[in-house]
């Protein structure tokens, strides 16, 4: 178990993380402090030794925050590829002749009201099971509408469509699953750990304690470790996905 672990960190609420961060910060932050002031290693060094870990402390926070913000990004820009996925879909179903048309629209309305309960941050119970009935339903209208003999070009983009939105349904069930490695979160933190210490350590040689100016400093990066996991928590974060664009097909579908 690292460090960081995952499953620890995801039974704790965000605030309570930033809290525990920061306590090991600050304590860890007063041993350096402490075992400076009792002569302990070269009070010519801290100062750069510092330099180099903070300035290895601001990379890995960066590279951290840029991968768990591109996943964000990843999963906003899949809500909105698969909405256009099923909006084509029931542009094309309007073309079908009736009652074919008015089965798949329906269709693919019961299946976008599912597909919106999938991006609420605690979805319903039997989730799953709802989805694939109502994929069932859909490709078993759109056969129905194919085996009518339209023409082949009607066929075949409708088939594109509901392919494309189900791939799409796919991929945002991956991308929810995807965290940033254990791995990185433990060298963040630990990073992060030894910084204090030799921050400590550093403050340790001088007149004055600069105990607000540490406690702001480390208390900045606490905050932003938890900025990194709320971003990395697509069910439970504070920092969630924007469903309109699947709201909106609701909106404007007959």
């Amino acid at each position: 178990m690292g460090i960081a672990d995952q499953a620890f960190i995801a039974n704790l609420p965000l605030a309570g993380v930033g809290g525990v961060v920061l306590v090991l910060l600050l304590g860890t932050s007063e041993i350096g402090y402490r075992w400076g002031r009792r002569g302990g290693g070269d009070a010519s060094a801290p100062a750069h030794i510092l330099s180099a870990t903070l300035g290895l402390l601001a990379l890995l926070l960066g590279f951290t925050f840029s991968l768990a913000l591109s996943r964000y990004e990843a999963r906003r820009q899949l809500v909105v590829a698969e909405a256009n996925a099923i909006g084509t879909a029931m542009l094309r179903a309007e073309l079908l002749e009736v009652p074919y048309r008015d089965a798949v629209a329906s269709a693919l309305r019961d299946y976008t009201r599912v597909r919106l309960e999938f991006g609420h941050p605690s979805p319903p119970p039997g989730l799953a099971e709802r989805t694939a009935a109502r994929q069932d339903r859909v490709w078993t209208a759109v056969g129905a509408a194919v085996n009518s003999r339209p023409s082949a070009q009607l066929s075949g983009a409708m088939l594109a469509s509901v392919n494309e939105a189900f791939d799409r349904a796919g991929d945002r069930k991956a991308e929810r699953s995807a965290r940033v490695p254990p791995t990185v979160l433990d060298a963040l933190l630990l990073t992060a750990l030894i910084a204090a210490f030799v921050l400590g350590h550093a403050v340790s040689h001088g007149p004055e304690r600069h105990q607000v100016g540490r406690t702001l400093l480390l208390a900045t990066i606490a905050m932003t470790f938890m900025l990194i996991l709320d971003l990395d928590r697509p069910r439970t974060g504070t920092i969630q996905v924007d469903q309109t664009p699947m709201a909106d097909l609701l909106t404007v579908a007959p």
